[in-house]
């Protein structure tokens, strides 16, 4: 499988030629693609972790494309020649994990319900990402079969929060930690940081601390990850059954969560054959995540991209992959 990894072989539009790790792969048209050969010959992704960076790298004609635009940067990016600027929705969640495995505070349920009343979503969305943004109740989007449109997010109500943490024993609050990937998203530290005010205001004392993007899949893949941190799912895994699993299901790769009962339910909606039945069994999912609040669900992001006026016939993805196969340049 390593081996794979560093040298696959593939029968798509492309062909791999050099891949420097943590900088830059490098891709040749493939021209015996059963669908035609492509128009672009060589295509390059490079790693630019630096927000102004890739900014810079766009407006001086590095790059042609970039992903990650930081909200308050599309206007500007936009009212520059030769460039256009593009934003949707994705299939991704972003949300804040939680150990509830640990013995400690969030490994009670009202302690974890607390949290998901404590943080303004909707201050999030409109204030550190302009907007693009939308708060969701869980990882299964509109965009998803058996979304529950009537499985709203938690509200904000930080007074509910208080009443919980003093029911589950912590009416002065408690200290935690919360780990957060600078650039993993769009405005993710300014997030953490807010979320981290907004529990303060209910006695929950949060430092924020930042670490490298490849520690931090490493540690969650170990499960030895803080208490709390910032993180994502969705993409190109843009499948309910398997995103709820794989962060919340017990012994799963990504969850510090165990639920016989969720675990159970989960397993009957998928296997189930009856679409109406199966819609059923999953809006039984997510009244479930709702009331054992395993995660803090926080919002379906907006990717924003840069793009060159001289790419013609690209256009971004629901599932965020960036794709050159029929897009040309002039």
């Amino acid at each position: 499988d390593k081996e794979f990894a560093e040298k696959p072989v593939g029968t798509g539009p492309y062909k791999l030629v050099e891949w420097v790790h943590g900088e830059k792969i490098v891709l040749a048209a493939n021209e015996d693609y059963f669908l035609g050969a492509p128009e672009i010959k060589e295509v390059i992704f490079k790693t630019i972790p630096e927000d102004g960076t890739r900014m810079v790298a766009l407006e001086t004609g590095e790059a042609d494309i970039i992903t990650q635009v930081p909200p308050s940067e599309l206007k500007r990016l936009e009212a520059k020649d030769g460039l256009s600027v593009t934003s949707g929705a994705t299939t991704r969640a972003i949300f804040m994990g939680l150990d509830a495995l640990k013995d400690g505070p969030l490994a009670n349920k009202q302690v974890r319900q607390a949290i998901n009343y404590a943080i303004d979503r909707q201050q999030i969305v409109d204030t550190i990402l302009e907007g693009l943004g939308k708060p969701v109740a869980n990882l299964v989007l509109p965009q998803f079969d058996g979304y529950a449109e009537d499985v709203t997010p938690y509200p904000y109500d930080p007074e509910k929060a208080k009443e919980l943490l003093a029911a589950a024993g912590y009416p002065d609050g408690f200290s935690t930690t919360l780990a957060v990937v600078p650039g993993a998203v769009e405005g993710v530290k300014e997030m953490a940081e807010a979320i981290a005010a907004d529990l303060e205001q209910v006695g929950v004392k949060v430092e924020v601390k930042t670490m490298e993007g490849a520690r931090q899949l490493q540690l969650e893949l170990e499960h030895k990850m803080d208490p709390m941190f910032m993180s994502g799912l969705g993409g190109p895994y843009a499948d309910a059954e398997l995103l709820i699993r794989i962060s919340t299901g017990t012994g799963q790769r990504y969850s510090n969560y165990s639920n016989p009962e969720l675990d159970a339910l989960m397993q009957e909606a998928a296997s189930c054959m009856d679409d109406a039945k199966r819609d059923e069994l999953w809006h039984d999912v997510q009244v479930k995540l709702m009331d054992e609040a395993p995660l803090v669900y926080l919002y379906q992001r907006y990717a924003g991209y840069g793009v060159s006026d001289r790419v013609k016939g690209w256009q971004p993805r629901l599932d965020e992959l960036v794709l050159s196969y029929g897009a040309s340049l002039e």
